[in-house]
């Protein structure tokens, strides 16, 4: 799925030393704090304790501040919430760095497919031909109106062109496209500039990749190209957010006198009456077989559709996998919060018993808990909220810039 073979599939030792190691040693490190706080209670404070200690007793003066807006219920539940603040901070933090996590992997996976469909979009077209070698654009023409389905299509010509540096070296090759005027096959996203007009025989449209490998030019800067055997001067005047190989767009008519193919084309681009895939792959194998009917050979050929599952299949593994381990985190954080209301709980043993003791019902006893549980939720997902934001931007801007080239 990922286009790569796996060559070795043995576990190299230092991850067997790495498992290891974090199975043993970080929960004897997570544990060491509190096995020593604990150590160091005299006799006499580990006989007297009942749970709660003189300095975490709420301030009367809480309940005096509240004129009874809030319920002293309640109250009691924010209080008993914040008591150990130790153990509330990292029961937060393991639920809102999971939601975090989760919530960032969602907005990911939607922040890449929408950057994929907005740049399925730029093609108007379902098919990309590219033909072994030029073919007559009228014998084209007539192979391509006598089969059903067919839209409208466009053929380019194509051309590999080498950049010529400053100091006169050659530099890299890019994939020239000579676009028709008014073509109705590309809607481009224009990034700087503008896109070719009638007239531009001298100018050039680069894709947004072209500084990054071709550093010192710039928007309106004439760039040096050698084309077969002639060399030109292209004024760049527009850059386009495309994926893929270094590539450049200039005047149809223009590389077709560059190149000598004079009405001949090297790349057809097919536009579909359908929308279902099955048709498309119909006119698809409709147009090989006329095609090798009439001794014009297909060197290429590429679906959008497909191209796009593609692209969509390889983001959603890494999606896939930084939700399972969001769910991993969460599920921690909820045993965290188990193991934290049950500490609150034994805590309060003689707390529950006292107010037991001065009429409390059974039901009030656990409605004080269960809001408890409810508010330390509320809580990490207020958190969750906030940090999604930031780390989403975050994660989307480095998965754009790694795989895209461009911001997502």
């Amino acid at each position: 799925m990922l286009n790569f073979n796996i060559m070795d599939d043995s576990v190299p030792v230092y991850i067997y030393l790495s498992v290891i190691f974090i199975g043993i040693f970080i929960p004897f490190i997570s544990s060491l704090y509190p096995i020593i706080k604990g150590t160091k209670i005299t006799v006499k404070d580990a006989l007297s304790d009942y749970g709660i200690s003189l300095k975490e007793r709420t301030n009367k003066d809480l309940y005096k501040k509240n004129n009874n807006v809030v319920s002293r219920p309640l109250l009691l539940s924010i209080r008993n919430t914040f008591r150990k603040k130790g153990r509330i901070i990292l029961t937060l933090s393991t639920l809102a760095v999971g939601g975090m996590i989760f919530m960032s992997s969602l907005n990911t996976g939607a922040s890449i497919m929408h950057t994929i469909d907005k740049l399925q979009k730029i093609s108007l077209f379902d098919f990309d031909i590219g033909l072994k070698e030029p073919a007559d654009e009228e014998k084209i023409r007539e192979t391509l109106n006598s089969i059903p389905g067919i839209d409208n299509y466009e053929g380019w010509a194509l051309a590999k062109g080498t950049i010529i540096n400053r100091n006169g070296t050659y530099g890299n090759d890019v994939e020239l496209f000579g676009i028709k005027k008014y073509s109705k096959q590309i809607d481009p996203i224009i990034k700087k500039g503008r896109w070719l007009k009638p007239g531009d025989t001298d100018g050039i449209i680069v894709n947004h990749l072209f500084f990054e490998f071709n550093p010192g030019y710039k928007l309106g800067d004439n760039i040096e190209v050698k084309i077969g055997n002639k060399k030109v001067s292209l004024e760049i005047i527009g850059v386009v957010i495309r994926v893929g190989p270094s590539a450049a767009y200039i005047d149809y008519d223009y590389l077709s006198d560059l190149t000598g193919t004079g009405d001949q084309v090297s790349n057809i681009t097919i536009k579909t009456k359908y929308e279902s895939l099955i048709d498309k792959e119909g006119v698809m194998k409709n147009v090989e077989n006329d095609f090798s009917r009439n001794n014009i050979f297909i060197g290429s050929g590429m679906m959008i559709d497909e191209f796009t599952k593609i692209l969509e299949d390889h983001f959603l593994i890494i999606i896939s996998f930084l939700m399972i381990m969001s769910l991993f985190i969460i599920a921690v954080g909820g045993l965290g919060l188990v193991t934290t209301m049950s500490m609150q709980v034994i805590d309060r043993t003689r707390e529950i018993g006292i107010l037991r003791a001065i009429g409390a019902s059974n039901i009030s006893i656990i409605k004080t808990i269960v809001i408890e549980g409810l508010l330390i939720g509320l809580i990490s997902w207020v958190l969750t909220i906030i940090f999604s934001v930031p780390s989403s931007m975050a994660i989307s801007y480095i998965m754009g810039v790694t795989f895209f080239d461009l911001p997502l």
